[in-house]
């Protein structure tokens, strides 16, 4: 009886699990949320960083998460964007917030 009670649990507790997923931090489902939010979901923001920072990547970097270029990741920087390096439950790497929100992320590292 046991058993089929845990087994009938097993859905339930995967229902659980997946909604849980909704408000995950990774960069694939925070697109378009406000830094705010992504803060309080656990992803460290650093202060704005200057386009010439010497710690930048090189133009022909790839990012790890999806091989886009980092020339490529910077050249959708707006004017009143800001570049700032973030770390969340899916890496660490640099994102561009437009607004408030996040617009793109470079991901330098997978976790």
């Amino acid at each position: 009886m046991l058993k089929y009670l845990s087994f009938l649990g097993l859905p339930l507790l995967i229902a659980c699990a997946s909604y849980r997923l909704a408000d995950e931090p990774a960069n694939v489902i925070a697109k378009d949320r406000q830094m705010s939010e992504l803060v309080r979901l656990g992803w460290d923001i650093s202060p704005p960083i200057q386009g010439n920072d010497p710690e930048l990547p090189e133009p022909q970097s790839e990012s790890v998460s999806d091989g886009q270029t980092w020339r490529s990741f910077v050249s959708k920087r707006g004017r009143t964007d800001e570049l700032r390096l973030v770390r969340n439950n899916a890496g660490i790497g640099y994102a561009i917030f437009r607004d408030g929100a996040l617009a793109d992320m470079f991901l330098v590292t997978i976790f």
